[in-house]
């Protein structure tokens, strides 16, 4: 159980403990993890203040909502003492946002990018962290947005200084879709795809978007050649399958319900339901 591992004599046992607080309901995290807060080593008193920062924690007992209190100033103090690396203010950040405390979040983010320019995921965060804030003020104002948003000022800034990440690339290519550029969210999904080519999930996004800008048939052969790549992964083949319904191209139907049929030990008769319906 949680208790006997949280009482378990082994350090690396508690850290593995403290580590996975977000597997636990919200209102028995403190309960279970007091003892950790508390720990004589520092760095697992701070991984468990970090997985239960950010929780809620009413009914819990003042003396365990103090240790608590304690050990997140600890990790604050971590982070800062690692405030030199553009990573210690992403960790800032984060634990921020789990406070609730947003603009901290974006603060701590931007000083990030301040400091190491090439670390890519402060674009990311801080990227995400415009699109809520842009959402949540068109909602209340009820306004639409045009032109350049500093969602995307901050992918571009981003991909200027970090040409070869695919990661922001991929992160253009959603903005993009979300607003309805098509096209050139295909151009992103394939930067993404050729810059980590065995990234599935990179390769399903810019097949997706061909199909979306009217290549469906560009994308169903792209699929086709790509299936020894990703082991014939079955979320390709689904859209394989898809794409080939779509076209009414019985062929490659076949073809990929034979792919999808040997993985799977399914029968010929739902082939044939499955293309008729």
């Amino acid at each position: 159980t949680i208790r006997d591992w949280v009482d378990s004599d082994e350090p690396l046992i508690r850290l593995a403990v403290a580590n996975i607080g977000y597997l636990l309901p919200e209102p028995e995290r403190l309960k279970g993890y007091a003892k950790l807060l508390s720990d004589p080593l520092k760095a697992i008193r701070v991984a468990a203040a970090s997985n239960l920062a950010g929780s809620h924690l009413e009914g819990s007992k003042e003396n365990d909502l103090s240790l608590l209190t304690l050990a997140i100033k600890e990790l604050v103090d971590v982070n800062d003492i690692n405030s030199w690396r553009g990573e210690g203010h992403v960790n800032q950040s984060i634990l921020a946002g789990k406070l609730g405390n947003t603009d901290a979040a974006i603060q701590s983010l931007q000083q990030a990018i301040k400091i190491d320019p090439y670390f890519y995921p402060s674009y990311l965060n801080l990227a995400e962290s415009y699109r809520i804030e842009s959402r949540i003020e068109s909602r209340i104002e009820n306004r639409i947005e045009s032109g350049i948003n500093k969602e995307q000022q901050i992918l571009l800034k981003g991909i200027s200084n970090n040409p070869k990440s695919a990661a922001l690339h991929y992160a253009m290519g959603m903005y993009l879709i979300r607003k309805k550029n098509t096209l050139d969210a295909v151009a992103s999904f394939k930067k993404a795809k050729l810059l980590e080519e065995n990234n599935v999930q990179y390769a399903y996004l810019y097949f997706l978007s061909l199909d979306h800008a009217g290549q469906t048939q560009q994308a169903l052969q792209a699929i086709k050649s790509s299936l020894l790549k990703y082991s014939n992964n079955p979320q390709l083949i689904d859209l394989g399958l898809s794409f080939s319904k779509k076209l009414m191209d019985r062929p490659s139907y076949q073809y990929f319900w034979d792919k999808k049929r040997k993985i799977n030990n399914r029968g010929q008769w739902f082939y044939w339901q499955s293309f008729c319906h």
